[in-house]
């Protein structure tokens, strides 16, 4: 016993301990401390850039809450009509939720719109739609 102390109050072990126990930490919290969510550009017909007006962006913002409080829990996906609503919208829309769903909701541990949809997708078996939203990530390139 008195042996084992003396080799942790050596000052080399202390450092292998502590950064045993970092990398243990960062790799139970899936490296999401250096993981940064990087948003998609919106798609344009010019090199200028998409520019939502503010009722898009509160569009956008609704979305996204909307779609995140339908995955949190345990509730099933049961408001087909959101998903749908989702679906309907065009490209730069759909890809501004995702990037407004990222830039809120990353940090929860689940990862991007597109890896909450995965995730749930297996339990959401009365909606045929949910391989038309993982079809859609997959075409415009939203990991």
């Amino acid at each position: 016993m008195n042996k084992a102390m003396d080799i942790l109050r050596k000052p080399w072990v202390l450092v292998l301990l502590a950064a045993a126990v970092i990398y243990l930490l960062i790799k139970w919290k899936g490296g999401a401390l250096f993981n940064v969510f990087n948003p998609a550009p919106l798609p344009n017909t010019s090199n200028v850039g998409v520019v939502l007006t503010d009722e898009q962006r509160a569009q956008v913002r609704s979305m996204s809450q909307r779609l995140h409080e339908e995955m949190s829990g345990l509730n099933v996906f049961k408001d087909v009509a959101l998903w749908q609503e989702y679906m309907g919208m065009g490209d730069p829309m759909f890809i501004a939720v995702y990037n407004d769903f990222g830039n809120l909701y990353y940090s929860e541990g689940n990862g991007t719109l597109r890896q909450w949809v995965a995730d749930e997708a297996p339990w959401w078996n009365d909606f045929a739609g949910r391989d038309d939203i993982l079809d859609r990530f997959a075409r415009l390139n939203l990991q």
